[in-house]
């Protein structure tokens, strides 16, 4: 479910370059840690990293091209769930 915690929070994090074949960076600021999650289409865990803002970019060439999800958690608990398209 969709609330405004999440609407807010997807507003915060920015997630480049979309679609990608190499890797994604994640601009935040209102955390210092993201737990990122990424999930393939069939729910499974494929990636798991915690990013920084010093280390904020996730390798993703080693993935199928496809759609994927990907759950990110900020360090005071909020999550959100954004799409990945890697080619």
């Amino acid at each position: 479910m969709l609330t405004t915690n999440d609407v807010t929070l997807t507003n915060d994090i920015i997630m480049y370059p979309n679609p990608s074949n190499t890797t994604v960076n994640f601009s935040f600021s209102n955390s210092k840690n993201l737990d990122v999650k990424l999930f393939d289409m069939l729910g499974r865990s494929v990636l798991k990293t915690t990013l920084s803002q010093a280390n904020n970019t996730v390798n993703v060439s080693n993935l199928a091209t496809g759609a994927y999800l990907v759950q990110i958690k900020t360090d005071n608990g909020k999550t959100t769930t954004k799409r990945l398209i890697v080619e």
